[in-house]
């Protein structure tokens, strides 16, 4: 009791105070009826413990509902209906030397030493037994279905609301069934033992709660929009995060309580969503939503709940702003077919834009192999790094002689590949000798730039587009040959 008064906050606690008043206030009757002499005093003092005995099993259901927290605690009207049996019983009880109907009859045969004597109980008495009875089943019903309704590990303080209670419905059974003597009263006994089972509950399930508050904490913190939903896929909860986000974004999350899942992710999809991959029942989902300040890619995931005996009672759906981890995986897609030294398409992309552009209707398909002149000597003479910067510049000039909406890749150490849709073989000599007169112009580096050129171009769907593009890889090594015939000048303007 003086640890209960020390923490005196919350509710189960206060009835749990009151039960041990009780408890205590019921001894100490007892007490007295053991030391009396009067036997008139006897009966009295054994009328007097009905008093707190009868409280005992409302506030005993009134403390379990509390420390379970469940969702259905009585009224003040059914909270006053549970005590009113109680309150007849202690009017009966302290006017009970003057009438017959909680003791009808108490005949003591010893006072001492041992207290000794007979007890008829009155029509009351069981009136009161059966009441106790029906509120002592209503309160195994609740701890045994909250009790196997927790998860594993927060069962201990459970099991020992399970063991007090038993303690005190064994001790009633015997009390009623004459196991022990009358002198003998079995239940204080097993009364105590239920106040000790009680209070280590208590201690232990205040460690729970705040795991549950904790848990509660958590659902509210975290970055991500949670909805609890029934088994019919009805909205029962959100979490604020959700609340606060769909509001700010014209979603009202108030209105669509209680109504499915599938509403919320409508309303989001007209407000400016669409689902890329996935469908909103399935367990899995990706949808682009485009209608806040910021396009957001969120991820719907919806795992079902179910039972300690895997009945379903729901599911929980998650949206997660993955729009960061999007974007970053389109970067590392986007790098992952982008050649580092120059920017333009390496050959993976190039494999793919082969597959893709080789049909009908991007005919006549030009191709334009290009192998830049003298890189080995600029490596062996001025450096690699001058190497590098030599294939950059080709790139780039090729990069900004390529035709809008067409292909332009390096596909090797020192080759460029065009791949140039709708491209008669005029319009594609008519490109190369922009890329000539570009190249030329360019003069402001230590090294002189040209390339060779091969191109040919597939008219029909005849042609087999890897044999376009070897007759253009052909005709390039052609012109690269005739280049070096010709050329006399070093490819460097000035010595290393």
């Amino acid at each position: 009791m003086i640890e209960l008064f020390r923490r005196f906050k919350r509710k189960e606690d206060i009835y749990f105070t009151l039960l041990c008043v009780c408890s205590v206030c019921w001894y100490v009757s007892n007490i007295w009826c053991l030391v009396t002499s009067s036997a008139e005093r006897v009966l009295f003092f054994t009328n007097f413990g009905f008093i707190f005995i009868g409280f005992i099993p409302p506030l005993l259901l009134l403390f379990v509902l509390y420390f379970y927290r469940t969702a259905k605690k009585p009224s003040k009207k059914v909270t006053a209906l549970l005590l009113a049996i109680p309150t007849v019983t202690a009017v009966l009880a302290l006017t009970g030397l003057y009438h017959p109907f909680l003791v009808n009859e108490m005949e003591i045969i010893t006072l001492s030493p041992v207290r000794e004597f007979n007890l008829e109980l009155g029509p009351w008495f069981w009136v009161h037994a059966a009441y106790s009875y029906i509120v002592s089943m209503a309160l195994i019903g609740v701890i045994l279905y909250q009790h196997f309704h927790l998860p594993r590990f927060y069962r201990f303080p459970s099991t020992m609301m399970i063991a007090g209670v038993s303690f005190t419905l064994i001790g009633n059974a015997c009390y009623l069934l004459g196991v022990f003597p009358e002198a003998m009263d079995i239940t204080i006994v097993t009364m105590s033992l239920s106040m000790v089972m009680f209070n280590f509950g208590i201690s232990n399930n205040n460690k729970s709660k705040f795991v549950h508050f904790s848990r509660a904490q958590i659902y509210h913190y975290l970055d991500l929009f949670i909805f609890v939903l029934d088994e019919k896929r009805r909205v029962v909860d959100v979490n604020r995060p959700a609340i606060n986000w769909f509001s700010s974004n014209g979603i009202s999350l108030g209105a669509l309580n209680s109504t499915k899942l599938d509403n919320v992710i409508e309303a989001l999809l007209n407000k400016g969503g669409h689902i890329i991959n996935g469908a909103i029942d399935a367990d899995e989902a990706v949808i682009h939503y485009s209608g806040g300040e910021f396009p957001m890619v969120f991820r719907l995931n919806q795992q079902i709940i179910v039972d300690a005996r895997g009945e379903t009672l729901g599911s929980i759906a998650v949206l997660t702003d993955v729009t960061q981890n999007w974007m970053l995986l389109e970067k590392l897609e986007e790098k992952a077919g982008m050649d580092c030294l120059t920017g333009l398409a390496n050959r993976r992309s190039y494999e793919g834009a082969k597959e893709r552009l080789d049909n009908p209707e991007h005919l006549p398909l030009s191709v334009i192999m290009c192998d830049v002149n003298g890189l080995k000597q600029v490596n062996d003479t001025l450096g690699h790094q001058y190497g590098d910067e030599m294939i950059r510049v080709v790139g780039k000039i090729l990069e900004c002689e390529c035709p809008q909406k067409n292909f332009v890749a390096r596909i090797g150490g020192d080759e460029f590949i065009y791949l140039l849709r709708h491209t008669s073989p005029e319009e594609a000599d008519m490109l190369i000798k922009r890329i000539h007169e570009a190249l030329a112009r360019c003069d402001d580096n230590q090294f002189t730039l040209s390339v060779a050129i091969g191109a040919a171009t597939k008219l029909t769907m005849d042609e087999n587009l890897d044999d376009i593009i070897s007759l253009a890889d052909d005709r390039m090594y052609e012109n690269k040959t005739a280049i070096k015939k010709v050329a006399l000048a070093p490819v460097f303007k000035k010595p290393a």
